[in-house]
């Protein structure tokens, strides 16, 4: 199994680290970037190479497979997506360093590596990855041409905001990280043993229709399988630094989004992401746009409005 995949992984850097996922044909792509400091950063490429280029942040606790969860509606749209692991996610290497300003430059290294240093590009930011997408309008306002904040999640404790359904475990975990660590690591014990009671632990304070659909849906809970165990692939530390940076300030505010057109989209029976963090979004970016979903949930929300989404792009 070893010899396995050492042979898969020197395949994979001896095509110049292009993977084409079988039955999926030439335009899903995985392939892997290396910074000026050492590191891999590792992306999935979704859609038309030729289209506008539009960049995926994931959530927290979480990987760049989840953008296989739009990926029909991507395809349709014309649009290039390109889904990032974050440090210590996926294939994308940890670094105790990081924070979600440093993230830019990340981004920055990676579309001048991919060949777009002279295109602007959309970000698709969906909850956690809300705060990434936010410090990428803020501080490359220039290079971005919309940002939409999907279920984003709000920063923590702030006055007027409605808690959400994972607040406590959130503080809990950045409060005591090694806890966290081992919590993650358990679960990606038993993601590969028994998926099925992962799945239903973690979505056990969503919405009825997010569990309905992820629990459901074949598709949709494949996707969630696999994504879940891509992010914990290195086990738990990514996932509880991911936790700490959204518990923490995030380094820069909100409201420094000037220029870039921004949309908010959240779905009315959400229970992680309250309704109240998406009005704070739309308060603090002047001339935002916001958008609710009726009877969507956190996963759904993304999932069914993903082609009306797309067209901001």
């Amino acid at each position: 199994m070893v010899t396995l995949r050492i042979f898969v992984v020197f395949c994979f850097f001896l095509a110049g680290g292009r993977f084409i996922a079988a039955g999926e044909g030439p335009f899903v792509t995985d392939r892997i970037v290396r910074l000026k400091d050492g590191r891999n950063l590792c992306y999935r490429e979704i859609g038309n190479p030729d289209g506008k280029l539009v960049l995926y942040f994931h959530g927290v606790n979480s990987s760049r497979l989840e953008a296989e969860f739009i990926r029909n509606a991507v395809m349709k749209s014309g649009l290039r997506l390109i889904s990032i692991d974050r440090p210590g996610l996926g294939g994308s290497t940890f670094c105790r360093k990081r924070t979600i300003c440093s993230w830019v430059n990340d981004v920055e290294e990676l579309i001048d590596a991919i060949g777009c240093s002279d295109q602007c590009f959309g970000i698709f930011a969906e909850s956690g990855g809300a705060a990434y997408g936010c410090v990428c309008a803020a501080r490359m306002p220039r290079r971005v041409s919309h940002l939409a904040i999907v279920s984003g999640y709000a920063p923590l404790d702030t006055p007027g905001v409605e808690a959400g359904a994972l607040d406590t475990v959130i503080r809990l975990v950045a409060r005591h990280p090694n806890i966290g660590k081992a919590i993650a690591e358990t679960n990606e014990r038993k993601i590969h043993r028994k998926p099925q009671m992962v799945i239903k632990a973690l979505t056990r304070k969503w919405a009825a229709v997010d569990r309905k659909h992820i629990i459901e849906d074949e598709r949709t809970y494949r996707v969630a399988v696999a994504n879940l165990k891509n992010t914990w692939s290195q086990g738990g530390d990514g996932s509880v630094m991911e936790v700490e940076l959204l518990r923490n300030h995030w380094g820069f505010e909100i409201s420094d989004i000037k220029s870039v057109p921004v949309s908010i989209w959240c779905g009315d029976a959400d229970t992680i992401v309250t309704t109240s963090m998406a009005y704070y979004f739309h308060r603090q970016i002047a001339g935002s746009s916001l958008t609710f979903g009726p009877k969507e949930g956190h996963a759904t929300m993304s999932q069914n409005y993903a082609s009306v989404i797309l067209k901001r792009f």
